[in-house]
Protein backbone atom coordinates (compact mmCIF):
# COMPACT_ATOMS: atom_id res chain seq x y z
CA UNK A 1 0.00 0.00 0.00
CA UNK A 2 1.26 3.37 -1.27
CA UNK A 3 1.57 5.85 1.77
CA UNK A 4 -0.23 9.02 1.71
CA UNK A 5 1.51 12.13 0.47
CA UNK A 6 0.00 14.54 2.84
CA UNK A 7 -0.08 18.71 1.63
CA UNK A 8 2.67 20.65 2.40
CA UNK A 9 1.81 22.99 5.79
CA UNK A 10 1.67 26.59 5.05
CA UNK A 11 3.98 27.13 8.00
CA UNK A 12 7.08 29.39 8.39
CA UNK A 13 8.65 26.18 10.28
CA UNK A 14 8.64 24.54 7.17
CA UNK A 15 11.23 23.87 4.71
CA UNK A 16 8.74 24.58 1.56
CA UNK A 17 6.99 27.69 3.29
CA UNK A 18 10.29 29.80 5.41
CA UNK A 19 9.58 32.98 4.98
CA UNK A 20 12.76 33.80 6.95
CA UNK A 21 14.74 32.28 3.72
CA UNK A 22 12.72 34.81 0.89
CA UNK A 23 15.34 36.34 -1.01
CA UNK A 24 13.88 39.68 -1.09
CA UNK A 25 12.98 39.42 2.64
CA UNK A 26 16.02 41.82 3.72
CA UNK A 27 14.71 44.62 1.12
CA UNK A 28 11.06 44.30 2.47
CA UNK A 29 12.44 45.03 6.11
CA UNK A 30 14.62 47.47 5.56
CA UNK A 31 11.77 49.26 2.63
CA UNK A 32 8.78 49.05 5.80
CA UNK A 33 11.75 50.38 8.34
CA UNK A 34 12.58 53.34 6.60
CA UNK A 35 8.78 54.64 6.79
CA UNK A 36 8.97 57.51 9.22
CA UNK A 37 6.55 57.16 12.12
CA UNK A 38 3.98 59.98 12.52
CA UNK A 39 2.20 61.34 15.28
CA UNK A 40 -1.22 59.41 13.99
CA UNK A 41 0.75 56.40 13.20
CA UNK A 42 -1.62 52.84 14.59
CA UNK A 43 0.35 49.71 13.37
CA UNK A 44 -2.94 48.10 14.12
CA UNK A 45 -2.63 48.65 17.87
CA UNK A 46 0.20 46.05 18.08
CA UNK A 47 3.87 47.61 18.60
CA UNK A 48 5.63 49.02 15.69
CA UNK A 49 7.76 46.17 15.67
CA UNK A 50 5.97 43.41 15.92
CA UNK A 51 3.63 44.65 13.47
CA UNK A 52 6.98 45.48 10.87
CA UNK A 53 7.35 41.75 11.81
CA UNK A 54 3.92 40.05 10.96
CA UNK A 55 3.56 42.55 7.52
CA UNK A 56 7.01 41.04 6.78
CA UNK A 57 6.42 37.44 7.11
CA UNK A 58 3.00 38.18 4.75
CA UNK A 59 4.95 39.47 2.16
CA UNK A 60 7.56 37.44 2.39
CA UNK A 61 5.12 34.40 2.21
CA UNK A 62 2.87 36.03 -0.57
CA UNK A 63 6.50 35.70 -2.26
CA UNK A 64 7.25 32.67 -1.99
CA UNK A 65 3.89 31.67 -3.57
CA UNK A 66 4.34 33.41 -6.71
CA UNK A 67 7.62 31.36 -6.69
CA UNK A 68 5.85 28.87 -6.91
CA UNK A 69 3.64 29.34 -9.03
CA UNK A 70 6.64 30.86 -11.05
CA UNK A 71 4.27 34.23 -11.35
CA UNK A 72 5.55 37.51 -11.58
CA UNK A 73 2.00 38.91 -9.57
CA UNK A 74 -0.07 38.80 -12.93
CA UNK A 75 -2.89 36.46 -13.37
CA UNK A 76 -2.97 33.52 -16.22
CA UNK A 77 -3.81 34.42 -19.58
CA UNK A 78 -7.60 32.27 -18.99
CA UNK A 79 -8.23 35.75 -16.75
CA UNK A 80 -7.32 38.24 -19.28
CA UNK A 81 -8.34 40.69 -21.04
CA UNK A 82 -7.94 40.61 -24.96
CA UNK A 83 -8.59 42.47 -27.90
CA UNK A 84 -11.19 41.03 -31.39
CA UNK A 85 -7.97 40.54 -32.98
CA UNK A 86 -6.62 38.62 -30.02
CA UNK A 87 -10.18 36.78 -30.02
CA UNK A 88 -10.15 36.26 -33.78
CA UNK A 89 -6.49 34.60 -34.11
CA UNK A 90 -7.28 32.17 -31.30
CA UNK A 91 -10.06 30.90 -32.59
CA UNK A 92 -8.59 30.08 -35.97
CA UNK A 93 -5.76 28.67 -34.40
CA UNK A 94 -8.40 26.41 -32.36
CA UNK A 95 -10.51 24.84 -35.41
CA UNK A 96 -7.19 24.80 -37.50
CA UNK A 97 -5.67 22.51 -34.34
CA UNK A 98 -8.98 20.86 -33.77
CA UNK A 99 -9.37 19.78 -37.26
CA UNK A 100 -5.79 18.62 -37.51
CA UNK A 101 -5.73 16.31 -34.67
CA UNK A 102 -9.87 15.04 -35.78
CA UNK A 103 -7.81 13.88 -38.96
CA UNK A 104 -4.66 12.59 -37.37
CA UNK A 105 -7.15 10.29 -34.88
CA UNK A 106 -9.32 8.84 -38.20
CA UNK A 107 -6.24 7.75 -39.79
CA UNK A 108 -4.08 6.98 -36.84
CA UNK A 109 -1.34 9.06 -37.66
CA UNK A 110 1.30 10.43 -35.61
CA UNK A 111 0.12 12.69 -32.92
CA UNK A 112 2.02 13.66 -30.54
CA UNK A 113 2.87 17.02 -31.28
CA UNK A 114 -0.19 17.84 -32.37
CA UNK A 115 -1.53 17.17 -28.94
CA UNK A 116 0.93 19.35 -27.17
CA UNK A 117 0.49 22.09 -29.55
CA UNK A 118 -3.58 22.00 -28.92
CA UNK A 119 -2.74 21.39 -25.28
CA UNK A 120 -1.28 24.56 -25.16
CA UNK A 121 -3.32 26.62 -27.10
CA UNK A 122 -6.14 25.23 -24.98
CA UNK A 123 -3.82 26.44 -21.80
CA UNK A 124 -3.38 29.96 -23.31
CA UNK A 125 -6.91 31.19 -24.39
CA UNK A 126 -7.80 34.12 -23.09
CA UNK A 127 -11.52 35.32 -20.78
CA UNK A 128 -13.38 36.88 -23.63
CA UNK A 129 -12.19 34.02 -26.05
CA UNK A 130 -13.79 31.51 -23.65
CA UNK A 131 -16.83 33.39 -23.30
CA UNK A 132 -17.46 33.40 -26.85
CA UNK A 133 -16.83 29.71 -26.93
CA UNK A 134 -19.38 29.28 -24.48
CA UNK A 135 -22.26 30.96 -26.42
CA UNK A 136 -22.88 27.41 -28.61
CA UNK A 137 -25.78 26.33 -30.44
CA UNK A 138 -27.39 23.47 -30.29
CA UNK A 139 -24.89 20.98 -32.71
CA UNK A 140 -26.54 17.78 -34.51
CA UNK A 141 -23.37 15.13 -33.65
CA UNK A 142 -24.24 11.82 -35.25
CA UNK A 143 -27.60 12.34 -35.39
CA UNK A 144 -27.89 13.16 -31.73
CA UNK A 145 -28.79 17.02 -30.49
CA UNK A 146 -25.97 18.32 -28.52
CA UNK A 147 -25.81 22.02 -26.92
CA UNK A 148 -22.45 21.82 -25.44
CA UNK A 149 -20.35 24.08 -23.13
CA UNK A 150 -17.11 24.93 -23.70
CA UNK A 151 -16.12 25.09 -20.27
CA UNK A 152 -17.46 21.84 -19.62
CA UNK A 153 -15.32 20.40 -22.87
CA UNK A 154 -12.40 22.05 -22.21
CA UNK A 155 -12.34 20.24 -18.06
CA UNK A 156 -9.45 18.34 -18.44
CA UNK A 157 -9.20 18.10 -22.09
CA UNK A 158 -5.18 19.86 -21.99
CA UNK A 159 -4.54 17.02 -19.65
CA UNK A 160 -5.83 13.70 -21.75
CA UNK A 161 -4.20 15.63 -24.52
CA UNK A 162 -0.67 15.61 -22.63
CA UNK A 163 -0.73 12.12 -20.80
CA UNK A 164 -2.34 10.55 -24.37
CA UNK A 165 -5.10 9.14 -23.28
CA UNK A 166 -8.04 8.39 -25.76
CA UNK A 167 -9.26 11.51 -28.04
CA UNK A 168 -11.94 10.54 -30.53
CA UNK A 169 -12.57 12.40 -33.37
CA UNK A 170 -16.00 13.37 -32.60
CA UNK A 171 -14.27 15.23 -29.72
CA UNK A 172 -12.04 16.83 -31.55
CA UNK A 173 -14.93 17.95 -34.57
CA UNK A 174 -16.99 19.29 -31.37
CA UNK A 175 -14.06 21.33 -30.22
CA UNK A 176 -13.75 22.85 -34.53
CA UNK A 177 -17.35 23.35 -34.77
CA UNK A 178 -17.52 25.36 -31.57
CA UNK A 179 -14.44 27.43 -32.70
CA UNK A 180 -16.12 27.84 -36.29
CA UNK A 181 -19.22 29.10 -35.13
CA UNK A 182 -17.69 31.55 -32.51
CA UNK A 183 -15.80 32.91 -34.90
CA UNK A 184 -19.25 34.15 -36.64
CA UNK A 185 -19.97 36.24 -33.60
CA UNK A 186 -16.70 37.74 -32.86
CA UNK A 187 -17.10 41.65 -32.06
CA UNK A 188 -16.10 44.10 -30.15
CA UNK A 189 -19.90 45.05 -29.32
CA UNK A 190 -21.36 41.26 -28.49
CA UNK A 191 -17.63 40.71 -26.46
CA UNK A 192 -15.94 43.79 -25.05
CA UNK A 193 -12.66 43.34 -24.01
CA UNK A 194 -13.13 42.27 -20.47
CA UNK A 195 -10.89 40.03 -17.69
CA UNK A 196 -9.59 40.01 -14.14
CA UNK A 197 -6.66 42.53 -13.91
CA UNK A 198 -3.99 41.14 -15.20
CA UNK A 199 -2.00 42.05 -12.52
CA UNK A 200 -3.68 40.91 -9.43
CA UNK A 201 -1.52 39.45 -7.24
CA UNK A 202 0.01 42.53 -7.56
CA UNK A 203 -3.25 44.84 -6.30
CA UNK A 204 -3.28 42.67 -3.52
CA UNK A 205 -0.06 43.39 -2.22
CA UNK A 206 -0.76 46.74 -3.37
CA UNK A 207 -3.91 47.08 -0.90
CA UNK A 208 -1.87 45.29 1.75
CA UNK A 209 0.88 47.72 1.43
CA UNK A 210 -1.56 50.96 1.30
CA UNK A 211 -2.61 49.61 4.86
CA UNK A 212 1.07 49.48 6.08
CA UNK A 213 2.07 52.34 4.91
CA UNK A 214 -1.08 54.37 6.82
CA UNK A 215 -0.79 52.23 9.73
CA UNK A 216 3.14 53.12 9.73
CA UNK A 217 3.29 56.59 8.85
CA UNK A 218 -0.30 57.79 10.17
CA UNK A 219 -0.44 59.24 6.74
CA UNK A 220 -2.79 58.66 3.58
CA UNK A 221 -1.15 56.53 0.86
CA UNK A 222 -1.33 59.05 -1.84
CA UNK A 223 0.91 59.87 -5.21
CA UNK A 224 1.76 62.91 -6.95
CA UNK A 225 1.95 63.09 -10.37
CA UNK A 226 4.74 64.66 -12.57
CA UNK A 227 3.12 67.53 -14.59
CA UNK A 228 6.10 68.00 -16.66
CA UNK A 229 9.50 66.26 -18.24
CA UNK A 230 9.58 63.45 -19.77
CA UNK A 231 8.63 61.52 -17.00
CA UNK A 232 5.48 63.54 -16.95
CA UNK A 233 1.98 61.66 -15.99
CA UNK A 234 4.34 59.15 -13.81
CA UNK A 235 3.37 58.67 -10.39
CA UNK A 236 6.01 59.77 -8.03
CA UNK A 237 6.27 60.29 -3.71
CA UNK A 238 7.28 58.60 -0.37
CA UNK A 239 4.45 55.82 -1.08
CA UNK A 240 5.39 55.19 -4.70
CA UNK A 241 8.63 54.61 -3.90
CA UNK A 242 8.22 52.68 -1.29
CA UNK A 243 5.21 49.91 -2.90
CA UNK A 244 8.11 50.12 -5.97
CA UNK A 245 10.67 48.78 -3.74
CA UNK A 246 8.84 46.40 -2.22
CA UNK A 247 8.05 44.85 -5.66
CA UNK A 248 11.14 45.24 -7.06
CA UNK A 249 12.02 43.02 -3.92
CA UNK A 250 9.42 40.66 -4.35
CA UNK A 251 10.10 40.08 -8.51
CA UNK A 252 7.28 41.48 -9.54
CA UNK A 253 7.95 42.73 -13.15
CA UNK A 254 7.08 46.56 -13.91
CA UNK A 255 4.26 46.25 -16.05
CA UNK A 256 2.36 44.92 -13.32
CA UNK A 257 3.27 48.34 -11.42
CA UNK A 258 1.16 50.74 -12.42
CA UNK A 259 -2.67 50.01 -12.04
CA UNK A 260 -1.43 48.35 -8.65
CA UNK A 261 -0.11 51.79 -7.58
CA UNK A 262 -3.50 52.93 -8.11
CA UNK A 263 -5.30 50.21 -7.01
CA UNK A 264 -3.53 51.32 -3.24
CA UNK A 265 -4.95 54.63 -3.11
CA UNK A 266 -8.37 54.23 -4.15
CA UNK A 267 -8.09 54.47 -8.00
CA UNK A 268 -8.00 52.31 -10.84
CA UNK A 269 -6.09 52.52 -14.34
CA UNK A 270 -5.82 51.26 -17.80
CA UNK A 271 -9.11 49.12 -17.66
CA UNK A 272 -10.37 49.03 -14.38
CA UNK A 273 -12.99 51.15 -12.78
CA UNK A 274 -12.97 53.46 -9.55
CA UNK A 275 -14.00 51.61 -6.52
Amino acid sequence: MKPVRRPEPWSATSDAWDVHAFPGRAEIEAALRALPEGPEASCAGLPREQYIRRVVDELCLRGLLLQRAGGDGRVPPHYRPCSVETMTKELKELKDRADKLARKTVNHGRDALARKKLAALLRSLHAPTLGVLDDAPVFVMSGSARLPVFSDVMRGLPDRLEQDLTISEQDMRLVASLAEHALTRVSERNYPPIGRYPDRQAHTIADLLAAAYRDLTGREPKATTITYGDRRGKATGDYVRFVESVFDAMGIKRAAWSDALRAGHGQRGGRGRKK
